[in-house]
């Protein structure tokens, strides 16, 4: 219940089912299902802003879960906990966190999970102006995607990575990414994408430009 009132924006009606259903699985001393709804209060708190109060609950959920060996989804969580950080512009404890859930969801065959560490590690290189290594992990992410066939993810990760071609002068390869990103990212109504991918166009094209007429 807890979650359909969150996918219906209904926030504090969400966070009363969680809070509930948290305090019932604590004193049923329930550990995987506490650990579940501690992260979807982190999600809630993550989606309300409150990124301190999102990453106490997502690390709670974190030593659950890892307590219990239950890697699949302790994967999950430790994207979730970079993403936070990195709202926070905490780029450093970012960093750390998808480096582990990179190797624990390679460990435990959760290629979404996986998939989606690499494309945010080749954002945090591409900010730190690591070129190379952000298109490494982005064609990396792109291939992941690809064999487990999340579009919109697919989609993501060839917008990352065109940035990180276009940072470093390979326009036309940047291209080829980008009108592979632009069906895919229109037809889901991905806003966010479809500017990232525009902007990106622009610039390859303004590049290729530039390139021809210094050739005369």
């Amino acid at each position: 219940l807890g979650n359909c009132y969150y996918k219906a924006g209904k926030l504090d009606s969400a966070m009363l089912q969680f809070t509930s259903a948290l305090a019932y699985y604590e004193k049923e001393n329930k550990v995987f299902e506490s650990a579940q709804v501690q992260g979807n209060i982190g999600s809630l708190y993550f989606t309300m802003g409150n990124y301190a109060k999102a990453i106490e609950y997502q690390t709670k959920s974190a030593g659950l879960l890892e307590s219990l060996n239950r890697s699949y989804e302790l994967s999950n969580t430790l994207v979730n906990i970079g993403n936070t950080y990195l709202k926070t512009k905490d780029t450093p404890n970012g960093l750390i966190y998808y480096r582990k859930a990179q190797d624990i969801a390679g460990a435990s065959k959760n290629l979404y999970a996986q998939s989606a560490a690499l494309n945010n590690l080749s954002n945090i290189f591409i900010g730190k102006k690591e070129f190379a290594e952000a298109i490494r992990l982005a064609e990396q992410s792109i291939e992941l995607r690809k064999s487990i066939g999340l579009d919109g993810e697919l989609a993501s990760a060839r917008a990352t990575l065109a940035i990180a071609y276009n940072a470093t002068g390979a326009f036309k390869p940047a291209l080829e990414q980008l009108k592979l990103a632009l069906p895919v990212a229109a037809a889901g109504g991905l806003s966010e994408q479809l500017i990232s991918i525009y902007l990106q166009t622009a610039i390859a094209y303004g590049g290729l430009q530039r390139a021809d007429s210094m050739q005369y």
